[in-house]
């Protein structure tokens, strides 16, 4: 199984794209999926007011993670995906190139569905 852990801003986006992340997973992944967020992104959503984005996760069926009640979003981010193995999947350069140097397997979604980064 794939346990992809999306970032906040990812969620944000896939949301007002209307990105159908389900249908984008199962056209180009062969094997089963999981998709994960943490508590911590939740948090940010509903302090950015973001209601509709945390009732589509659910809707989508994106697990909700609890972290750790210490550090900064994107440090647990890391921290999370490189404990369990996890893919991060994020729009962020920044946190993927971070992720990356961490050996973190990184996902981006793109016109033809999924690139993944193994590092």
């Amino acid at each position: 199984m794939i346990s992809v852990l999306i970032d906040t801003n990812f969620l944000i986006y896939s949301f007002d794209k209307k990105n159908d992340l389900r249908r984008i997973f199962d056209e180009s992944v062969t094997d089963s999926y999981a998709l994960i967020t943490l508590d911590k992104c939740i948090g940010e959503l509903n302090r950015l007011k973001r209601k509709d984005v945390i009732s589509w996760c659910k809707l989508v069926g994106i697990k909700i993670l609890s972290s750790p009640p210490y550090g900064k979003t994107d440090f647990l981010l890391i921290e999370v995906a490189k404990k369990y193995g996890y893919y991060l999947l994020s729009s962020d350069r920044a946190l993927l190139q971070q992720a990356k140097s961490k050996s973190i397997k990184t996902l981006s979604v793109g016109g033809r569905g999924i690139k993944f980064s193994t590092n």
